[in-house]
């Protein structure tokens, strides 16, 4: 074996150790997407039952209190749309690693040991279902809020 073979080899198995370190990045960054839309979610919801009740108790108008919750609807739809674009650009960045592996591998181990990701395995996927809740997830905070809790406030 040259040294040039040997230093190709070694240099794409160091590509490769990259791309597997990005891929786990990415498993990172979509945990921490994941635990700060639930954090920022309950606290959202939260805000929303503290001014209801707040409002319930005379304490706080009825126009600043449907503002309020009007401004969190908001806020909730803001955070869900961040999250999704972040997840999504994501499984994006994963499809290329993912790619630019096979790619790697076939040079090294050979053709067939590894197959290109298929967009028609999303539903494979726990990202899917994740996204999936989240839109699920704001949709349904929007409308109870703007739907059941501000006619009730008056």
């Amino acid at each position: 074996m040259s040294d040039k073979s040997v230093s190709e080899l070694d240099f794409k198995l160091e590509r490769l150790r990259f791309v597997y370190n990005q891929i786990d990045r990415l498993n990172e960054r979509f945990h921490k997407y994941i635990a700060q839309f639930q954090t920022l979610t309950t606290a959202i919801l939260g805000a929303g039952a503290a001014v209801f009740l707040t409002w319930s108790k005379g304490a706080v108008g009825a126009d600043v209190s449907r503002t309020v919750i009007q401004g969190l609807v908001g806020l909730l739809i803001v955070l869900g749309l961040f999250i999704v674009v972040f997840v999504s650009t994501g499984v994006i960045s994963w499809f290329d690693y993912r790619n630019e592996e096979v790619r790697i591998l076939e040079d090294v181990v050979g053709k067939g040991y590894r197959h290109n990701p298929k967009l028609k395995n999303i539903f494979r996927w726990h990202e899917f279902y994740l996204v999936l809740m989240i839109v699920a997830t704001v949709a349904t905070g929007a409308w109870f809020g703007l739907m059941k809790i501000i006619p009730l406030i008056q």
